[in-house]
């Protein structure tokens, strides 16, 4: 799945956030690709969440696992 600026995720695990335990929600505000420690190009995404109300950074393979869920921007505009 190809992340955009704008995406929603929902994550649903204690390894994001302040509140650990609880879901959290949070937004792509940047992707861009760059070039890992070996050398390969990965996609990379900066996220705001709004538990610390802060931006972090992650790769985006990182995020796509069983505990996230992405809700495409726009997809929901009624």
């Amino acid at each position: 799945m190809q992340l955009e600026v704008g995406d929603m995720i929902l994550w649903e695990s204690d390894m994001v956030g302040s509140s650990a335990g609880l879901p959290d929600t949070g937004w792509v505000v940047h992707v861009e690709k760059r070039l890992t420690s070996h050398h390969n190009l990965k996609e990379h995404v900066v996220v705001h969440w709004l538990s610390s109300n802060s931006a972090e950074e992650h790769w985006t393979d990182y995020l796509l696992n069983e505990n996230c869920k992405i809700i495409k921007g726009g997809q929901d505009d009624r």
